[in-house]
């Protein structure tokens, strides 16, 4: 009430538009914090998702399954496939 008591002095409004005032502005912040919430909530949803999806080739590539892989010109191929590889002469 002393924060109302004060905008309605401060502005010369009256006290009812001192507290919408007060109150809309801690409406605006409970809209904020759930916006952040919500908004974590995604990012972290995404975090996973591409965690998921790097992983295990990471993994794999850690684990060395690809070190005796010959690339093709230089590069990965988009799908791995033996046929693509150059044969090997010895």
């Amino acid at each position: 009430m002393a924060e109302a008591k004060a905008l309605k002095i401060k502005y010369g409004i009256s006290l009812k538009d001192a507290c919408h005032r007060l109150y809309m502005a801690e409406t605006a912040k409970l809209d904020s914090l759930d916006t952040a919430q919500k908004t974590l909530a995604v990012i972290r949803q995404r975090i996973n998702k591409a965690d998921r999806e790097t992983l295990g080739p990471i993994t794999s590539i850690d684990q060395g399954e690809y070190d005796e892989h010959i690339l093709p010109h230089g590069r990965w191929p988009r799908e791995y496939d033996p046929a693509d590889t150059p044969a090997e002469t010895e």
